[in-house]
């Protein structure tokens, strides 16, 4: 059975029992970590109640002079397992919001990023970078 994730603004009716997915951050990486079910992390942390990272490639990222603007939430959509807890939960009486930061999601270099940056080929391409940069 198919179920589709809709995402919409939450509209409080009553006592409700809510679970919230709270995003914290994104962080970049240079290498491509192991794609594991959301669903499966989701469930897993509101089991255990403990917190969870999910690892999502970015698709078509649109930059456009020094912005750049990314589709987060498309991973959600993306993966049935996710669709199929929240289907269970709400099926449960639970209501399951995703919650986003008024001020936006901060935006972090991964571990790995931070490493290639300070090494010896991270160097050359910022210092080529920088050469390509147009001077006012």
């Amino acid at each position: 059975m198919d179920y589709k994730l809709e995402l919409k603004p939450y509209i409080p009716q009553g006592k409700q029992k809510c679970i919230v997915l709270q995003l914290t951050d994104i962080q970049l990486h240079t290498r491509s970590m192991p794609q594991s079910s959301i669903g499966k992390n989701f469930k897993k942390s509101i089991e255990t109640d403990t917190p969870g990272r999910v690892y999502s490639p970015i698709k078509n990222p649109q930059v456009d002079d020094n912005n750049f603007k990314l589709t987060i939430l498309d991973f959600a959509k993306n993966d049935p397992e996710l669709s199929k807890a929240i289907f269970d939960y709400q099926n449960q009486g639970y209501k399951v919001l995703i919650r986003v930061p008024k001020d936006g999601l901060p935006v972090f270099a991964g571990k790995d990023t931070v490493e290639f940056i300070k090494s010896k080929n991270g160097q050359r391409i910022i210092r080529g970078l920088a050469k390509d940069k147009p001077t006012d």
